[in-house]
């Protein structure tokens, strides 16, 4: 009984190695591994906890590090996440990057992204907000009409304490002039061209009172100090429409949910939707459109990126990456549907540009559940980044599971030639999201996309879940994953290393302890009653 009882416990530790890796082949055989899915947000005991989904972003320096951003919805706060172990295990941080002449920086902006993050040199953090308290709303105002200002908070202890500034302040304005600067989408750090990081941020600007209509405007307000101070916005769309076919009708067309990039080289890459006031019920049509800027935010060269379609959903996600040429490449994700009923399937695509944003591919699908012409399965809001070594990494959310549209999943595709070529799709969350519960179905289309953050090893996803809710309590917390983005067998997988090395190690000591067994057994018989291991003795935890 002792020789086979030695064996075993040589062999269990390996299993616990294996398990504890906490990683299972993704769907169809995709050689990824992706994590069970981790609550953030556990540190929040609060029976109301509503969360949208984060933004994420990863230290360039220390790709150890990422760092979430998510608003809390029913208290209208931002809250701030951060992980030193590259996603594995995270902590809510207590301080929050707002200050409290602005209370709140949440408001329901309709599928947008409304917390972005970049990280700058030094480990700097960069927080882009929208500002707010009960006052700017006015007497008897409507929320819509009210002032909403635009806040950057900064911190280089990442989220141990923040130091807000205002970038734009709408506070006391009235009539016509009342300024709704909602949602803050964008956010860029070019911590590589200058003595300081050169920070960019992007929202849309918004007169809701004015006579007759504005369109709203995509707009951009530019630091060179490393996001002390700000420069006056300016509108990327600049004189754009006051030319060509469009100059008749200039004065109504706009644009709004600006995400921003850097190249290396400085170049500030603005992706938004172009739109217009005063469009027929049932003929709106909007352009994805590109805003491109050489002198750090002060002027843009303005084109179009795809043409007209009555279902491009905001936001459109931009990413620079390194690879492709001279200039790097742009990618891009968004949503639309081709040649589809009113109520119909919504894909989500990809578009990438190789010569600085002068001409696009054609929109590549990405998910690739089977097309149909009705009734078909629903893709939304994607979400996109690139790793340093050019690895393209791109999220959604995902009906695939469930025609009713009440229960989703978060997928994920990726490319490793450039965004020429895109993997199997694979799904990251462990468990759907009951969609009847928390705000999705029973609010004013209040989600955000999933989000990711991407370095050479892995990409990390983080996404809004209900499965600690029910109908009494609509509870949304932030749930991760993290996708292990090397072929089992390439060898150049830690994870995988250490399975081998343990295999390896642990089959050795077996084999000494087998021996040692029998050598035991031959010297020294015993009884029955001395070979009875104790309590707990051979135990594993798991």
């Amino acid at each position: 009984m002792r020789r086979p009882r030695l064996a075993a416990l040589a062999v269990g530790p390996l299993l616990v190695l294996v398990a504890g890796q906490n990683m299972a082949i993704g769907a169809d055989g995709d050689p990824v591994r992706v994590t069970a899915s981790a609550r953030v947000t556990k540190e929040d005991l609060s029976p109301t906890r509503t969360y949208g989904a984060p933004y994420l972003a990863v230290d360039p320096e220390n790709p150890n590090v990422i760092v979430a951003a998510a608003p809390e919805m029913r208290t209208r706060a931002c809250r701030f996440m951060r992980s030193l172990d590259a996603g594995r295990t995270w902590r809510l941080m207590d301080a929050f990057p707002n200050p409290q002449s602005y209370p709140f920086c949440f408001h329901t902006s309709a599928t947008s992204t409304v917390s972005p993050i970049q990280f700058g040199r030094d480990g700097m953090v960069y927080y882009g907000l929208t500002g707010w308290d009960s006052g700017d709303l006015g007497v008897g105002a409507e929320v819509n009409f009210g002032n909403y200002s635009v806040l950057l908070a900064r911190s280089s202890n990442l989220g141990e304490s923040w130091d807000p500034v205002v970038v734009r302040n709408a506070r006391g304005k009235v009539g016509r002039d009342t300024e709704s600067n909602r949602p803050v989408t964008g956010l860029a750090v070019d911590h590589k061209t200058a003595d300081q990081d050169i920070v960019y941020i992007g929202w849309n600007q918004q007169f809701p009172q004015a006579s007759p209509a504005v369109a709203s405007q995509t707009t951009v307000a530019a630091s060179t100090d490393g996001g002390r101070t700000f420069g006056e916005p300016v509108k990327v769309v600049g004189d754009y429409w006051k030319t060509g076919a469009n100059k008749p009708d200039a004065e109504k067309w706009g644009g709004s949910s600006p995400s921003l990039t850097v190249g290396d080289d400085g170049t500030l890459y603005v992706v938004f939707t172009a739109t217009a006031t005063g469009q027929p019920a049932g003929t709106e049509l909007n352009s994805l459109m590109l805003g491109k800027s050489k002198d750090r935010g002060k002027s843009f060269e303005v084109s179009v990126i795809a043409p007209p379609s009555g279902f491009y959903q905001a936001p459109t996600t931009i990413a620079w990456s390194p690879e492709g040429g001279p200039e790097g490449s742009l990618h891009i994700a968004y949503e639309d549907k081709v040649a589809q009923p009113a109520l119909g399937d919504r894909d989500v695509f990809t578009r990438r540009s190789v010569d600085g944003g002068k001409t696009w591919s054609e929109g590549k699908q990405l998910n690739d559940d089977a097309v149909r012409t009705e009734g078909g399965h629903t893709q939304t809001n994607p979400a996109i980044d690139v790793a340093p070594n050019g690895r393209v990494d791109a999220v959604w959310w995902d009906f695939r599971n469930d025609n009713g549209l009440f229960i989703n999943d978060v997928y994920h595709s990726y490319s490793e030639d450039n965004g020429a070529n895109w993997s199997k799709n694979v799904r990251v969350n462990d468990r759907s999201i009951d969609r009847r519960i928390g705000v999705w179905s029973n609010g004013f289309d209040m989600r955000m996309p999933p989000g990711v953050a991407s370095t050479n090893k892995l990409a990390v996803f983080m996404w809004d879940d209900t499965r600690n809710g029910d109908k009494n309590l609509q509870l949304q917390d932030a749930y991760a994953a993290v996708v292990q983005h090397e072929a089992v067998g390439s060898g150049s997988s830690n994870a995988l290393r250490f399975a081998i090395a343990g295999l390896a190690g642990l089959g050795f000591v077996g084999v000494i302890l087998l021996v040692v067994s029998m050598a035991t057994g031959r010297r020294r018989p015993r009884t029955d009653a001395a070979l009875e291991p104790s309590a707990s003795e051979g135990r594993v935890s798991t």
